[in-house]
């Protein structure tokens, strides 16, 4: 926990595997140092910006956006030292727009890329550490409106999306393709040329589901269900071979494990305990072997929102067998019938776990249930039923058992 009214946490990696949580609060932003055990470290820092990149030798990049105007905003960044202290600051450039967009990444320790839109261009610039232009290209001209334009990097080269375009560059901004037309915009890079799209649909219910393609445009996973929720999902890799999505559920927030084709691989993994407070602006960080997730809720009386945070270990999420901690929407086991002196009975039990996708049979989840008969001392006498069953209502009959 760091304070009070705290909103819309972000986690920035640091050097000696600390991480620095900010949070805005409620128009200025701050910050804390969190070692690797969860242990608070300094005081609250106060910063012109959310998102920070560290390279190390007393020097950290922090990117921000300040509004000078009523629809003029200054978008820059500012070099700190190690006890984040402003040492240099710099203003990109001077937007002339409702809202100040600008996407930031670094691919090695003497440089980082800026992406940032000044109608009618889109720009990508890269800078060295003392804030000089050492390359510029134009992405794209007479841009109208962009949501968002992440950069995802790959083996020596890296992928811009925008508008449902991609294309790769090298790390001195030469393009590598020519612009490739997803036909969405693409929310995460799974590498070997995968994207994963997040999507809803008015017949998926409360669900949100994720579809995988290639930059051939061949489909490699056309729909399955990322979150049992439509509120706060977010997407990370892993591992190279594993994503994650986290989502917002009655208060609580969980996390998924999926493999790079889209097959999950664990479900459900609550990360923070709700206790009848409000909770929302959920993000991750994944560290290596730990995941930090970061969230606002109302839990300490009187102080509006505060920020917390929680550590994962991927290992404990990788390497063990699916865990499924969702409860059915409805389950019964009826009485057998006939009972009891009779040599066949039937047992019906019924759940609704089966089709938890009304999207069209895409994406269901077929759960393995199991059905098991036991003497009154608790001895296991006979499996009835162990599989995976889409059937709603079934009805067993069941045989004399020895």
């Amino acid at each position: 926990q760091f304070g009070s009214n705290e909103r819309y946490p972000s986690i920035s990696k640091l050097q000696y595997n600390e991480h620095l949580i900010t949070w805005s609060e409620p128009s200025e932003t701050f910050g804390r140092k969190v070692n690797s055990a969860g242990v608070l470290i300094g005081d609250e820092i106060k910063l012109d910006g959310k998102e920070i990149i560290s390279f190390g030798k007393n020097c950290n990049i922090n990117f921000w956006a300040k509004q000078i105007g009523n629809d003029q905003f200054e978008i820059g960044f500012s070099k700190l030292d190690d006890l984040f202290n402003t040492v240099a600051r710099s203003v990109a450039d001077t937007i002339n727009n409702y809202r100040a967009y600008y996407s930031f990444k670094s691919f090695d320790d003497s440089s980082f890329i800026y992406c940032y839109i000044n109608k009618p261009n889109l720009v990508l610039r890269k800078y060295n550490l003392e804030f000089n232009i050492i390359a510029e290209d134009t992405l794209a001209e007479n841009i109208t409106y962009v949501h968002y334009v992440p950069l995802f990097k790959d083996e020596n080269s890296f992928w811009v999306n925008w508008n449902g375009l991609v294309q790769k560059y090298s790390f001195d901004l030469e393009p590598n393709t020519s612009i490739i037309n997803l036909g969405f915009g693409a929310d995460l890079y799974l590498g070997n040329n995968y994207f994963l799209d997040i999507f809803t649909s008015s017949d998926g219910g409360d669900f949100t589901f994720g579809k995988i393609i290639s930059v051939d445009g061949s489909i490699i996973n056309s729909s399955f269900i990322l979150a049992d929720s439509k509120s706060n999902v977010k997407v990370g890799n892993l591992t190279t071979n594993e994503f994650i999505s986290t989502y917002h559920l009655n208060d609580n927030f969980y996390l998924s494990v999926f493999d790079n084709l889209g097959e999950l691989l664990r479900e459900g993994v609550l990360i923070n305990e709700s206790v009848g407070q409000k909770t929302m602006d959920g993000t991750f960080k994944v560290n290596g072997d730990e995941i930090y997730f970061a969230w606002s809720d109302t839990r300490i009386p009187q102080t509006g929102y505060d920020v917390f945070v929680n550590a994962l270990n991927v290992n404990t999420l990788v390497n063990i067998n699916r865990m499924v901690l969702s409860i059915p929407d409805e389950f019964s086991l009826s009485q057998n019938y006939p009972n009891p002196f009779n040599p066949t009975t039937k047992i019906k039990f019924k759940t609704s776990l089966f089709n938890r996708s009304p999207y069209q049979g895409e994406g269901t989840r077929e759960r393995l249930i199991t059905l098991k008969v036991y003497d009154i001392l608790g001895n296991e006498i006979a499996t009835l039923l162990n599989e995976k069953n889409p059937r709603v209502s079934t009805k067993l009959n069941l045989m004399e058992v020895d």
